[in-house]
């Protein structure tokens, strides 16, 4: 791994890492996530290749073993 992909990784982590005392349920998660800056957003946006808020927040969710109803059913 060359060291600007292990610079975007420990960036990802520090990103991630806001969410690690959340309460763990899709709403406080939400909350969370809208209180990200922008470029916080873009970066994690970009390195999970989504486009969309939603998406996003699925990706961390998943990331975190926080359940999403009508997602984790089934």
């Amino acid at each position: 791994m060359n060291e600007k992909s292990l610079v975007r990784q420990r960036d990802v982590w520090e990103c991630l890492r806001w969410f690690d005392r959340t309460p763990k349920t899709e709403k406080q998660f939400r909350a969370r996530m809208d209180a990200l800056p922008d470029e916080e957003l873009v970066l994690l946006k970009a390195f999970y290749g989504v486009t969309d808020d939603r998406d996003l927040l699925t990706v961390i969710c998943r990331f975190w073993d926080v359940r999403i109803p009508g997602l984790d059913a089934g």
